[in-house]
């Protein structure tokens, strides 16, 4: 009986001890990055939701009613000065994207987060997915209601590639 070595008795503590610490370690770790990858993408949805809110102000507090607020809103998107990192999209009555501040519409058939936001007390809705491209982005539509306006809302995405770069550093 050769074969079978026995270990000493400081070997298995070592072992068991070892193992149980490093699992524990382990899990802690794995539950810090996901609270901060939460606590970044909350962070961004937050950033979205302030610009949005001026965004609506901004179009559902003009009182003026010689305002024709289809071609405002069309401007408004068109020259979106942060279009190289948000893109801004305008959302028809039907649900139909009219116009985006890249000028390009989008492959999606189904925005999840302008449901979201057409059910919502607040007006407001988000979704985190990946796009055809395989882009990890973070959408936020808000519905607003103005009369005589062939828009309902207004959408923005932004890509969330460099927030996963961060928390990936973060954990290495």
């Amino acid at each position: 009986m050769a074969l079978f070595k026995r270990k000493s008795i400081t070997t298995h503590w070592l072992i068991n001890s070892l193992g149980v610490i490093i699992a524990l370690l382990l899990v802690i770790e794995v539950l810090l990055i996901v609270a901060i990858r939460s606590y970044y993408y909350s962070s961004v949805r937050q950033y979205l939701n302030s610009k949005m809110n001026v965004l609506t102000g901004s179009i559902t507090n003009d009182k003026d009613t010689a305002v024709n607020y289809n071609s405002e809103i069309r401007s408004l998107v068109a020259g979106y000065q942060d279009k190289d990192k948000i893109e801004l999209m305008a959302i028809t009555q039907s649900g139909e994207v009219d116009i985006t501040s890249s000028g390009f519409k989008p492959t999606e058939r189904s925005f999840d987060d302008y449901e979201a936001a057409k059910k919502s007390s607040n007006g407001s809705g988000y979704e985190v997915y990946k796009t055809n491209t395989g882009e990890k982005v973070l959408a936020l539509s808000s519905v607003f209601s103005v009369k005589g306006c062939e828009y309902e809302a207004l959408r923005m995405i932004v890509s969330l590639h460099e927030v996963d770069v961060k928390v990936y550093n973060m954990a290495l």
